[in-house]
C-alpha cells in the first residue's frame, strides 16, 4: 500500500499497526535512518515482544516500522526516529517503560500498547506528563470514556464493543440461546464479554455460566470441565495471543468441538493463530474489524508488501 503522509487515516494506521506475518525484526532499541538529522521527531513505541501477546506486539511493531519506512522515515520534512520498548501485559512494567521513554529517551510522542491493563494507567500518566499517546491496541472501552477524557490520549484502533456487540446480535439471530462466557481475567477480557452479552441477552438469549482465567493460563482443563458440565449451545471467549491458541486447542482436545459451538472476540481465531491452532480452529466464529483476506486492491497490496518486507 502506498501511504502518503497527508493520506494518513485511522484505517491506514490500524492496518499498518495490526498487519501480520512471520517476520523477525530487531525487537528493541532505536530504529532510524542512517541520515544526519538535527532534531528528529522521536516516537516511543510500546509493544509486548515477549509473553502472552508477543505475536501481536511483534506484528504491531513490524507494521509501524513498515509504515514509516514507506514514508522514508520522514513526516512533513521532519525525520522520524523510533525508540522501541518491550512491554508485557503488566501495568507497572508498562508504566515504567513509558516513563523511561519520556523522561530518559526524551520521546515526543508515545505509540502502541496492546494490553488494556497498561492502557488505563498510561492514559493518566500522559495527562500528567503532557505527552501525546496514540494507542494502536488497548481496546478496553473504559480507557476512553468521556468521564476520564484528557487531551493527550487518542485511539487509532478498535474498541472492544465494536467487535463484540455485533457478535451478540448475530449469534442470537443464528438461534443460539444458552451461552457460557469465558476470557482473561482483566479489563479487556471482561469488557469484551459485557459488550457481547448486552446484545445477545437483548435478543432473549441467556448466560448459563462464566469463568475467567488468569492471563497466561497453560491448563484450561478446570474451565473446560465446567463448560462440559453445563453443556451450553455456544461458548463465547475473549482470549487472545498464546492464550487463544491454548484455549482453542484444548477445547477441541477435550472433545467439545463437535458438540458445542465456539465463538469469540476476533483475536480468538484469526490469521496469527491459525497455524498453531490447526484443525482446532475450524468452525470457530469470530469477528474483528480487519482480516488478511479482505478483498480490496488496497488490502491485497498491503498484505503483499508486508510479507515481502
Amino acid at each position: 500500500m502506498t501511504m502518503k503522509t497527508r493520506g494518513l487515516t485511522r484505517r491506514t494506521l490500524l492496518a499498518s499497526g495490526t498487519a501480520a506475518a512471520g517476520l523477525s525484526l530487531a525487537p528493541t532499541g532505536v530504529f532510524s535512518p542512517a541520515i544526519a538529522q538535527a532534531k528528529p521527531l522521536r516516537i516511543g513505541v510500546l509493544a509486548p515482544l515477549s509473553g502472552v501477546y508477543a505475536s501481536l506486539g511483534m506484528n504491531k511493531t513490524n507494521g509501524i516500522k513498515m509504515f514509516f519506512t514507506e514514508q522514508n522515515m520522514s513526516v512533513e520534512g521532519t525525520k522520524i526516529e523510533l525508540v522501541i520498548e518491550d512491554t508485557e501485559a503488566k501495568p507497572q512494567e508498562g508504566l515504567r517503560k513509558a516513563r523511561k521513554l519520556v523522561e530518559q529517551d526524551n520521546v515526543d510522542v508515545l505509540l502502541g500498547v496492546i494490553s488494556s491493563a497498561i492502557g488505563y494507567g498510561l492514559k493518566e500518566y500522559v495527562n500528567r506528563a503532557k505527552k501525546v499517546w496514540v494507542t494502536t491496541g488497548a481496546a478496553a472501552d473504559g480507557i476512553f470514556k468521556k468521564a476520564n477524557n484528557n487531551p493527550y490520549a487518542f485511539r487509532s484502533s478498535l474498541s472492544v464493543y465494536q467487535a463484540n456487540e455485533p457478535m451478540g446480535t448475530w449469534m442470537a439471530e443464528k438461534g443460539f440461546k444458552r451461552v457460557f462466557v469465558t476470557g482473561p481475567d482483566y479489563a479487556m477480557g471482561r469488557e469484551a464479554i459485557v459488550a457481547f452479552e448486552k446484545t445477545f441477552r437483548a435478543k432473549g438469549a441467556e448466560r448459563v455460566g462464566e469463568v475467567y482465567a488468569p492471563l497466561g493460563t497453560n491448563d484450561f482443563a478446570p474451565y473446560l470441565t465446567e463448560i462440559k458440565r453445563v453443556n451450553p449451545d455456544v461458548v463465547y471467549a475473549s482470549y487472545a495471543g498464546s492464550d487463544a491458541v491454548r484455549f482453542v486447542q484444548q477445547f477441541a482436545a477435550f472433545g467439545l468441538q463437535n458438540s458445542i459451538k465456539l465463538a469469540g472476540y476476533g483475536y480468538l481465531a484469526e490469521e496469527d493463530t491459525f497455524e498453531a491452532q490447526g484443525a482446532a480452529a475450524v468452525g470457530v466464529y469470530s469477528a474483528l474489524n480487519w482480516a488478511y483476506g479482505i478483498d480490496t486492491p488496497a488490502n491485497k497490496t498491503f498484505v503483499a508488501n508486508y510479507r515481502k518486507t
